[in-house]
């Protein structure tokens, strides 16, 4: 006789954070199981106008991982910093009003190349938990001052939403 041995649970997150409602402008593209390796890409697209995005606030930058804009298979995903509102924003760039929420935080603290890990283990603790919310926002990744993206180092944090 066969038997299902039960799934380990999920990583539990470093804590629970309540975050204010943020407002967040970028790149924004279409990506699926397939095409998931070329969200870099977008990244190194945006890299050039962070520090220059109109009424861009200093300090972060974010990769937000977004229910489609229409009803395709996949995932959105926006390169973006942190603004102070959306008006003027121009071509090509998109953006974001993120509403305030509690967000477990699950911190990544290796090269950049493992965080897929990182993010299986916040998606995999809030499917758990719930699953997202229907403000569309499923993931947030959110690098501070000390990321460096010439080395892929200096660690950042996933956000999923909390129950």
């Amino acid at each position: 006789m066969q038997t299902t041995e039960p799934r380990p649970p999920a990583p539990q997150p470093a804590e629970i954070r309540a975050v204010d409602a943020f407002t967040v402008a970028g790149l924004r593209g279409h990506f699926t199981i397939e095409t998931v390796a070329q969200i870099p890409a977008l990244w190194q697209r945006f890299g050039p106008h962070v520090g220059h995005m109109p009424g861009e606030l200093p300090g972060r930058s974010f990769g937000l991982s977004l229910r489609p804009a229409e009803a395709a298979e996949g995932f959105d995903y926006l390169c973006a910093v942190e603004v102070a509102t959306l008006d003027g924003l121009p071509a090509p760039f998109a953006g974001i009003h993120v509403p305030a929420r509690d967000w477990a935080v699950f911190p990544h603290t290796g090269h950049i190349s493992g965080i897929a890990a990182t993010c299986g283990a916040a998606m995999a603790w809030c499917c758990q938990a719930g699953g997202p919310t229907p403000e569309g926002v499923e993931m947030v990744e959110v690098y501070g001052p000390a990321f460096d993206a010439a080395t892929g180092l200096g660690g950042l944090e996933i956000w999923v939403p909390a129950p």
